[in-house]
């Protein structure tokens, strides 16, 4: 399955969009509730005012039929500054509608 989608990060004590992106991925395995995805994001990071390219690969697993629950690892690229990138786990809840 091929999936387009958009992002924000917001930072929660001021209501402020740190980050804006675009996402396209792709589910290479899905079995019921169960899914494996490699997205590729591009975006705005509003913070530090650079552009960001970030590869992520994702394990996604459906808790009822509109909640999520996921793992991934992404390794972020910005394009101002001296290039220094380190990779990141994610882990959180979500909600599809």
């Amino acid at each position: 399955d091929l999936e387009l989608g958009a992002e924000f990060q917001i930072l929660a004590s001021s209501v402020t969009i740190q980050q804006a992106q675009l996402r396209l991925g792709y589910a290479f395995y899905q079995n019921h509730d169960f899914r494996l995805d490699a997205a590729i994001y591009g975006g705005y990071d509003c913070v530090n005012f650079r552009g960001l390219v970030e590869p992520e690969f994702r394990a996604t697993k459906l808790l009822t039929v509109n909640t999520y629950t996921f793992i991934s690892y992404s390794l972020p690229f910005e394009t101002g500054g001296k290039f220094n990138t380190v990779g990141q786990v994610r882990s959180g809840l979500g909600i599809a509608f």
